[in-house]
């Protein structure tokens, strides 16, 4: 497969919705320029971890509610869809590692120049009340991850919508698992878990 690494504008030098701007942006070059790159329209994935996996939410929102052609599949890796939590995990990952919540409370408030950001779906994707109609979603979380509980409140919410979703909790990992692959043998697992999970969706076809 062919991949896009998306190096999208980030805080405090670019607040929101910058980064969601550019996330859609690049999608929408892809999808527009699929011919050139020699890539399939109709197996586009989006993909990616922590802010990452909440932007992937939102490319796959925006497009829906433009009217414009989805991803054929979203990748949610310990997704940040929700701006300002107060969840479960949250408080047992007060101070957790290598993320915790105040380390989220200082992303935040170098992303959001003000309280209304965190309603808009571009920040806080969990909160958009119609999410029918979005593609297939794998979503992964960590158990020793604060942004847990609205990863797995993602994809139950997505499932409630008639959303195809696969859901795996990794209980034993924490946030930022893709990146301890080479020390971390339950991690590199895990990353081959994920590997094998969209091989297979790929390979089963479109919708």
């Amino acid at each position: 497969c062919r991949v896009l690494m998306v190096a999208y504008r980030k805080a405090p030098e670019h607040p929101f919705p910058t980064a969601a701007e550019d996330a859609i942006a690049a999608f929408e070059y892809v999808m527009e320029n699929a011919d050139g790159m020699n890539v399939d329209p109709e197996r586009v994935l989006v993909a990616g971890d922590s802010a990452g996996g909440g932007l992937s939410a939102v490319i796959c929102q925006a497009m829906k509610a433009g009217g414009k052609p989805m991803p054929f599949a979203q990748v949610l890796i310990y997704p940040w869809v929700e701006a300002l939590a107060d969840t479960e995990s949250y408080r047992e990952h007060e101070k957790g590692y290598p993320l915790d919540k105040a380390m989220m409370e200082w992303f935040g408030g170098h992303y959001l120049t003000k309280a209304e950001d965190a309603e808009d779906y571009r920040v806080s994707p969990l909160r958009n009340d119609d999410l029918s109609g979005l593609p297939r979603a794998l979503v992964y979380t960590a158990g020793f991850d604060p942004l847990r509980a609205e990863g797995e409140a993602y994809a139950e919410k997505l499932k409630a919508a008639g959303v195809e979703v696969e859901y795996r909790c990794f209980d034993e990992l924490s946030h930022s698992f893709t990146a301890l692959g080479g020390v971390v043998p339950a991690a590199m697992k895990a990353v081959l878990v994920v590997a094998e999970d969209v091989k297979r969706v790929v390979a089963n076809g479109t919708s």
